[in-house]
């Protein structure tokens, strides 16, 4: 288990040069994004204008809000506390709902590896994440949390390995986007 705060994530270009993207994770470690392979990619991207999403033949994606009002995806609405799923083939037009957003995205290919992605309420005081799979980000969407010796502030995110159920205590309400990962490609 281990602690990626915000300012350890890797700024770079989107794919389609229409952005900035923030890494939190990829697999394989140290893979070059988008000119290397790559099993799966955790990133956090600032979305400030009108733009089309980079295509992934062969890849599925998650995505949901981590700050922001929301995105219209195609003329649907994707808002906080959603997670949508498509493909990494879709042709997708993006248009912030109401000023800049910040959303939470796992590409994975979809041959290698299966992932899920949800949002999970914290209420004050003591809460336990039940997680099942291979591995796990924790990402903080909102207030913060503690974890073992860790604190976990707005925007950081915890890696955690394996199912297993985890003590997370908040003095206050908190949400976190949990993104899970399995399968027999899963290395780091």
């Amino acid at each position: 288990m281990r602690l990626v705060s915000k300012s350890q994530y890797k700024r770079m270009p989107w794919k389609n040069g229409q952005g900035f993207t923030d890494e939190i994770a990829i697999s394989p470690e140290g893979a070059v994004f988008p000119s290397e392979p790559f099993v799966w990619r955790l990133s956090a991207a600032t979305v400030s204008a009108p733009n089309t999403f980079s295509q992934f033949p062969g890849c599925d994606r998650w995505l949901a809000i981590l700050q922001g009002s929301g995105l219209s995806l195609n003329g649907k609405p994707l808002q906080s506390g959603e997670c949508v799923r498509f493909s990494g083939e879709d042709k997708v037009a993006c248009v912030p709902i109401a000023g800049e957003v910040t959303d939470i995205g796992l590409i994975f290919d979809r041959a290698k590896v299966e992932a899920r992605m949800e949002f999970r309420s914290l209420d004050s005081g003591a809460n336990v994440l039940d997680l099942v799979g291979e591995r796990h980000y924790i990402v903080c969407a909102r207030g913060e949390f503690s974890y073992q010796e860790m604190q976990v502030f707005e925007g950081d995110t915890i890696e955690v390995m394996g199912s297993t159920a985890i003590p997370i205590q908040t003095t206050s309400e908190a949400m976190a986007i949990v993104a899970s990962i399995c399968g027999t490609a899963l290395v780091l």
